[in-house]
């Protein structure tokens, strides 16, 4: 023990030196590792960021892969404006005769599918009423699409279609009749139209009966209709349940 003290004494200044020099050399080690360590951190935070960013453009052009293609349709026919124009492929044809500036006074779609989806190339023919009732006359009551039309419907709805339409106006006119029916048309009163309504009398037959009046005066009794010019006892058989004074 004595032995080691003096060597302590002999030699205090190196032993003291040394181990300095260590705690410096275990602080430096120390302060290389913290470094290192921040490097790879941010070597990490680096590869992160390549990582997103590539997702990021992968997404990016799958978003720009999905953009709506866009077709061209030709549109023709009853529309302000035909022309060729671009939509997106989910248009409908309704959307392409609104490009086209809509309709025209006089356009007739009952037999096109305006909800059809278009694709590229087609051709929407929008018709007038007058060009469909030609078709109807030329083609033996029936319509017939041209071949070019992909909004027209098939030929099996546009039969439905005019069954329908004939139906209605069937329902119409006896609608009309009936009201004929429950409405006396005063002769005295009655104006050209409400006289025109009355079954035989025509435009011809009603001026007369205005003129016969407002020359004789009022009818009397309704027999005295008979008076008038043209109106005979088969018209007077006609309208007689229809007509009052």
């Amino acid at each position: 023990m004595e032995n080691l003290k003096n060597f302590y004494e002999s030699y205090k200044k190196q032993i003291i030196l040394c181990l300095m020099l260590a705690i410096l050399i275990v602080i430096t080690c120390l302060s290389f590792f913290q470094i290192d360590k921040r490097l790879n951190s941010n070597k990490d935070k680096e590869i992160i960021a390549s990582i997103v960013e590539k997702q990021t453009d992968s997404i990016a052009k799958e978003e720009k892969t999905d953009d709506p293609k866009i077709i061209k349709v030709d549109v023709k026919g009853f529309v302000v404006n035909e022309g060729v124009y671009s939509l997106t492929e989910d248009g409908r044809v309704i959307d392409a005769i609104n490009e086209a500036g809509g309709l025209k006074e006089g356009a007739y779609t009952r037999y096109l599918n305006l909800s059809k989806k278009l694709k590229d190339e087609d051709v929407i023919i929008v018709n007038s009423f007058e060009e469909i009732e030609k078709m109807k006359q030329e083609e033996n009551k029936n319509i017939y699409c041209e071949v070019t039309n992909k909004a027209c419907l098939t030929e099996e709805k546009i039969i439905t279609s005019i069954i329908e339409e004939k139906e209605e106006q069937k329902e119409e006119s006896n609608n009309k009749e009936e009201n004929k029916l429950n409405t006396l048309v005063n002769i005295n009163t009655a104006t050209k139209e409400e006289l025109m309504s009355l079954n035989g009398i025509g435009e011809s037959k009603a001026d007369k009966i205005i003129d016969y009046r407002n020359t004789h005066g009022a009818f009397k009794t309704i027999d005295e209709i008979k008076n008038v010019s043209g109106i005979g006892e088969s018209v007077y058989e006609k309208i007689k349940e229809y007509i009052e004074v």
